[in-house]
């Protein structure tokens, strides 16, 4: 943000940071430099944790996508190495 300030938002409601991380880590897998499940499950596994929620699996990431209509989302997630 400007002149380096941020906001941190908390939210007590363990399944909205959960369905936050799930949302965040679909768009990480379309970052150019995450080709891999490998390098997606770590960007997964340290977002979790500062939001103190398990890691989605990639069931859990296409479940989600699939349930929400995010088809080109699951198209990055198969394109995964």
């Amino acid at each position: 943000m400007r002149k380096n300030h941020f906001i941190q938002a908390w939210c007590n409601d363990s399944d909205v940071r959960r369905r936050a991380v799930q949302e965040r880590v679909l768009g990480m897998a379309r970052l150019y430099e995450v080709r891999t499940r490998a390098d997606l499950a770590a960007r997964a596994e340290a977002l979790a944790g500062q939001l103190e929620v398990p890691p989605p699996s990639m069931d859990d990431l296409r479940a989600y996508a699939r349930t929400n209509e995010m088809r080109d989302h699951l198209r990055h997630l198969d394109a995964l190495e």
